[in-house]
Parts: C-alpha cells; sequence; structure tokens
C-alpha cells in the first residue's frame, strides 16, 4: 500500500503516521477478527491490490489515535489485576483466527474495547453496531476456547470526537461526556462459532469469486464513496457511480 502526502504536510508528521500506522500485525494466524466481520469482497480486492492501493496520509489521522489510545490504555494497565493489548489465538476447522483485545478486568471478568467514534452510537436507544457486537463476541470466545479466559460482561468505551457540550444539555438522551460506555450483548457460544466459520467459508469463497457488497456492507454508500480503501478497484463501487 502507497501512503501519499497530497496535501504538503511536514516529513516529521507523515513519517510518524506511517509508523503509528503500520504498528497493525494480525500475527501467525490466517484470519484477523477486524477481517473476519468485514466484507468479504472488501477484504479480497484489498489482498489482490494491495501493491496498488493509495492512501493520503490525512486519511489516517483516526485510525493513528485509536492506535494511540490503545496504547495509553496499555500504559494504564495493572499488572495481575489487567490484561491488556493481548492476542489470543483459535483455530476453527483448518483456519485460525485471532483476536487482540483492548484490556480485560480480571477481577470483573470485563472485556472493554476502545473506539474514537462519534457521539451518535451512545445516544440513549441506539443499538450497538452489529460489528461490534460480533467482533467482541468473537474476541470472548477465543478467549475462553484458547486460554480458560470468561468473559461475563463486553462493553465498547468510546472516545467521542464529534462531542458537543451544548447539544448534551439540550438532549438528556445524548452523552453527556467525551468518553462514554456502550455495553455489547453476548451471544450463546454455539452461535458465535458457527457466525465464525460462516465468515471463514465466505472469504474464502470471495477468493475465487467476487460477491457483491450488501447495502449494509458499504453503510448505504458512505463507505464506498469515503472508507473503502478498494473502491478505485471494485466494478461494483463503479457501476453505482454511474
Amino acid at each position: 500500500m502507497k501512503i501519499t502526502n497530497k496535501y504538503g504536510f511536514p516529513d516529521a508528521v507523515v513519517d510518524g503516521i506511517k509508523y503509528v500506522s503500520g504498528m497493525y500485525d494480525k500475527g501467525d494466524s490466517d484470519f484477523s477478527c477486524t477481517e473476519l466481520i468485514a466484507p468479504p469482497r472488501v477484504i479480497a480486492l484489498k489482498k489482490k491490490h494491495f501493491d496498488e492501493i493509495e492512501i493520503d496520509v490525512s486519511s489516517l489521522v483516526w485510525s493513528v489515535l485509536g492506535t494511540a489510545v490503545h496504547l495509553i490504555v496499555q500504559k494504564g494497565a495493572r499488572p495481575g489485576r489487567d490484561i491488556s493489548e493481548v492476542r489470543y489465538y483459535h483455530k476453527f476447522g483448518e483456519k485460525v483466527v485471532s483476536a487482540q483485545i483492548d484490556l480485560y478486568t480480571i477481577s470483573e471478568h470485563r472485556l472493554s474495547d476502545y473506539k474514537c467514534t462519534k457521539a451518535r452510537a451512545f445516544c440513549s436507544g441506539m443499538k450497538p453496531k452489529k460489528e461490534w457486537v460480533a467482533q467482541m463476541n468473537i474476541q470472548a470466545l477465543i478467549m475462553k476456547r484458547a486460554y480458560g479466559i470468561e468473559a461475563k460482561r463486553l462493553e465498547i468505551i468510546g472516545l467521542l470526537r464529534d462531542h458537543d457540550h451544548k447539544e448534551a444539555d439540550r438532549d438528556s438522551g445524548y452523552p453527556s461526556t467525551e468518553l462514554a460506555s456502550l455495553n455489547i450483548p453476548i451471544y450463546a457460544e454455539a452461535q458465535v462459532e458457527r457466525y465464525i466459520f460462516e465468515r471463514i467459508e465466505a472469504h474464502e469463497k470471495a477468493r475465487e469469486e467476487l460477491p457483491e457488497c450488501t447495502r449494509e456492507d458499504t453503510w448505504y454508500g458512505i463507505r464506498c464513496q469515503k472508507f473503502c480503501e478498494a473502491r478505485n478497484f471494485c466494478e461494483q463501487y463503479q457501476r453505482s457511480k454511474k
């Protein structure tokens, strides 16, 4: 993947963002949890065209800040009381799936995941994003199957990058602070395992024949226009523009 600097930011800024954005490593696994829950078409196209894909350094800011938050949490983890930034592995059939957790509080059996996101996702009455629910249930299952560590509570800790104090004063259902939590439902192990096998099969098939992304996969077009790194190589996206 080629990282560009179209807006002429200082080299030190660009190199720093490049360094942090390159820290992600799924380890010795066939699929990371993040890959598994992503649309198979997107992952297949990114792998096929990885060396051709260009992404500007300016669009990496939020993902880099997310990585920085993880480093902060890791620094604050208490030895013997917390588990932080550990990648776990488990084999499902012939494929190894890995999941890196942000924070597990041992005494509370609580698994927490940190996200730099928008305040709207944490307003009262909003259901957790499906990909968040899938991600955390996969993490919990892998931890239990591989190491016998059971999570009895799952939560997303949101760092709300667009939080508005005036909106919080006007609307009681709006998050009151820039830091908010959201409980994630825990699914039955059999259901999560079935989902994992279904996703593995879908991604394996995508390597042979690209499936179409659903409207939900594309976030009703928003992902394609602004966030999909493979859009320039995607016939489905090109058709949608016409």
